[in-house]
């Protein structure tokens, strides 16, 4: 087999899922002599994009900034895009949002020059990706959007699937759990129909943490359980951290306290070891809840305060706005309980100013918005 039909091969198997098998394709190629410096780029970028869906991200790293140097060197756009995006990716994974922006907005003037559509549609989406996590959600849903429609056009369903399983996020933070599961279920089944295992695991994930906010927490547990299984399957340690995280939570929620702790201390030590800081940020804080609650055994004040705190910090630290708000209610909950008013009073402040920022009336006007074009269009 030669390079080119090698480098075909490992993109066929990256579309699939079968992240271990690209990456031994990719590694077949670097390991074999050859001038083919834009072959070579293609099996970095190949490489550094599987290592990133299996969450590797300090290992993906790398390989992408190597595919980009080559493809500068050998003058190939296309492939610098790529790079870029990929790069753009890890750096959004390691809640460096501003990076992670420049990337995809340097990636996206590269497939505009080229009118790649289904590069502008992916880096559209991306940034829309970088705004959702930083909770301005009237602007990721104008990105959405726009990808979408390119998507549409193109008839690329692993983009439609994507970019409806965004939407799907931004209408479980605006508190919308119907529309959110609507969104979900489709870019499932999406992803099921092309066999995509990557995609159905993230979707199975977020349909488990929709039920596990309406209360139905064997629905959730089964959801959950399912994602986790295909993460192992796939060797995704980010997926399977975030998981295992959720159903600590849940644990939480039924309460099972030592199946709760047991979960949420795994997921911390996964995302500790991939950088994920949005995620260390997640588990400091749901691990203080465990502690707060005064039915477990060892409720311990001190701690949750502790907990929160750094959690906080992480949080602001990134511009996580929707997790913060949610940590700033938590903290200043446990202070009304030790009866101590003026930490209860600043933390609740700033909890409720964060809240109607996120929550804006704006963001949830721009999405009814949305919901009504798409059902003319549809239409």
């Amino acid at each position: 087999m030669t390079h080119e039909e090698q480098h075909k091969v490992a993109e066929e198997l990256l579309k699939a899922g079968d992240y271990a098998a690209a990456e031994a394709t990719a590694r077949e190629i670097l390991a074999k002599e050859s001038n083919d410096t834009i072959t070579i780029a293609h099996a970095h970028n190949i490489l550094s994009e599987s290592l990133f869906r299996r969450g590797l991200f300090q290992e993906a790293l790398p390989h992408a900034e190597q595919a980009l140097s080559l493809a500068e060197q050998e003058q190939s756009k296309e492939l610098q895009g790529k790079a870029l995006n990929t790069i753009g990716l890890v750096y959004w994974n390691l809640s460096d949002n501003p990076k992670a922006l420049e990337c995809y907005a340097k990636a996206l003037a590269i497939m505009e020059e080229l009118g790649n559509k289904e590069g502008i549609a992916i880096n559209l989406g991306n940034i829309g990706n970088v705004y959702n996590n930083l909770s301005d959600y009237p602007k990721a849903l104008e990105y959405y959007v726009k990808a979408l429609a390119l998507d549409e056009e193109l008839g690329g369903k692993s983009g439609i699937a994507n970019k409806l399983g965004n939407i799907g996020v931004v209408y479980r933070n605006l508190l919308d759990y119907p529309k959110a599961l609507e969104y979900y279920s489709k870019a499932l089944a999406l992803y099921e129909e092309l066999g995509n295992k990557g995609g159905i695991a993230i979707n199975l994930g977020n349909i488990g943490i929709v039920y596990g906010l309406l209360s139905d927490y064997p629905k959730a547990l089964e959801y959950y359980a399912s994602a986790l299984a295909l993460n192992e399957e796939l060797g995704n340690k980010d997926g399977i951290a975030r998981n295992l995280g959720n159903i600590g939570l849940m644990y939480l929620d039924i309460p099972d306290y030592s199946k709760a702790l047991e979960n949420l201390a795994k997921s911390l030590s996964l995302n500790e070891e991939l950088g994920r800081k949005g995620g260390i940020a997640r588990n400091l804080g749901n691990i203080g809840l465990v502690y707060a609650d005064e039915k477990f055994d060892g409720f311990d004040f001190a701690l949750t305060e502790e907990y929160l705190l750094k959690a906080i910090a992480l949080l602001e630290e990134i511009g996580a706005k929707q997790d913060l708000y949610e940590n700033q209610r938590n903290l200043a909950e446990l202070y009304e309980k030790q009866k101590r008013w003026k930490k209860f009073a600043v933390h609740y402040k700033k909890y409720h100013e964060i809240y109607l920022e996120v929550q804006s009336e704006e963001a949830t006007k721009q999405a009814q918005n949305m919901e009504h074009r798409r059902k003319i269009e549809e239409a």
